[in-house]
């Protein structure tokens, strides 16, 4: 989870302004958008390698998925999914395209998964 606070100095605030629990929009907000904000201010980007990383991490991840399940990640279905609305499944679009390998991506209200297999509605 990740928590938006807002600061006011002045009067000694602090406030929790917005609660997200879906963490992989933390990961764009960081690489992306510090990185944007930097390039705005000619400055540099505040972490270096973050979408290698992020990658690497998330490959590795499947992987061991797959070998747990006495697998090969070909033999997967892998599938990213979302709340049913466009800036969760945009994050989970940007997400996908850091899988090295076939993968589907689609709202979470139309998985449907009978048997161990995947399908959508």
């Amino acid at each position: 989870m990740r928590l938006d606070w807002c600061w006011n100095e002045a009067k000694g605030i602090k406030q929790v302004i917005e609660t997200n629990p879906q963490t992989p929009s933390f990961w764009f907000e960081c690489t992306e958008g510090n990185t944007k904000v930097a390039q705005h201010f000619n400055l540099k980007a505040p972490i270096f390698n973050t979408q290698q990383i992020l990658s690497l991490s998330l490959n590795q991840q499947i992987e061991r998925a797959a070998k747990y399940l006495k697998k090969s990640h070909t033999d997967c279905n892998v599938t990213f999914t979302a709340l049913n609305n466009a800036e969760d499944l945009g994050t989970m679009r940007w997400l996908s395209r850091h899988y090295h390998h076939e993968s589907n991506i689609l709202p979470i209200e139309f998985l449907r998964i009978k048997d161990g297999n995947t399908n959508s509605a």
